[in-house]
């Protein structure tokens, strides 16, 4: 056994006796989609885990960014593409994207370690047996009754909204600019963002023009 999968093991065993476990291994059972709160609890508790597998792909592959590290780790956990798509809130079309960057930017070792399905040269089982154990043992935990998990009602129910319209969304962005809790969908965001931009360059434009005619208008008294 290498190095890596030396590694690889012990990120493992440590991730797989954390609450966090539990909570993807339960994925399936539950009826709403994970919190705001979840994917936080999910992505700090597998970078305390898998730290030393983290520092490794850092030093061979430095182009890889925090969410690809956080993706390798869900991977190596045996995660399915359901799972990973909503711990990282992407798409299905933009996880096989990910995919393929992140096997771009690996190691040639890394990428057979992480990826064995994959048609990379050189690719070899016996590196990647044991962990394909571990994996095993811990999916198999799915079978037991699924354990009480702390929902965000508010958060699940903004990741189930569907796309809204301009002015939809320019409501909802004034109504809630004081609410510092839950998510807003990507299209209310980005439509908030368009109002703000067109109301910024509005007074950028005919704020001097108005400081004139109120001018002109004291001036006369």
């Amino acid at each position: 056994m290498d190095s890596r999968t030396e590694i690889l093991n012990s990120c493992l065993t440590e991730f797989r006796n954390t609450p966090e476990a539990n909570t993807l291994v339960y994925y399936c059972s539950r009826e709403t989609r994970l919190s705001f709160d979840e994917r936080m609890a999910i992505t700090r508790s597998m970078e305390k885990a898998f730290s030393p597998m983290f520092l490794q792909l850092k030093s061979e592959s430095p182009s890889l960014s925090e969410s690809d590290l956080v993706y390798c780790a869900l991977v190596a956990s045996g995660m399915s593409p359901v799972v990973i798509a909503d711990c990282i809130s992407i798409s299905k079309d933009s996880l096989r994207m990910r995919k393929i960057r992140v096997k771009e930017k690996l190691s040639l070792s890394w990428a057979e370690l992480l990826f064995p399905e994959s048609d990379v040269a050189g690719a070899t089982k016996n590196a990647t047996k044991k962990c394909d154990n571990n994996v095993a043992q811990h999916v198999s935990r799915a079978s037991e009754p699924a354990i009480p998990l702390q929902q965000n009602q508010s958060n699940a129910k903004v990741m189930e909204t569907k796309n809204v319209t301009f002015g939809q969304a320019v409501k909802s962005g004034i109504k809630n600019c004081f609410r510092f809790t839950g998510r807003a969908s990507r299209s209310e965001f980005w439509y908030f963002i368009l109002f703000y931009a067109i109301i910024l360059s509005a007074v950028a434009i005919l704020g001097p023009f108005i400081l004139h005619i109120l001018r002109s208008f004291y001036s006369l008294y």
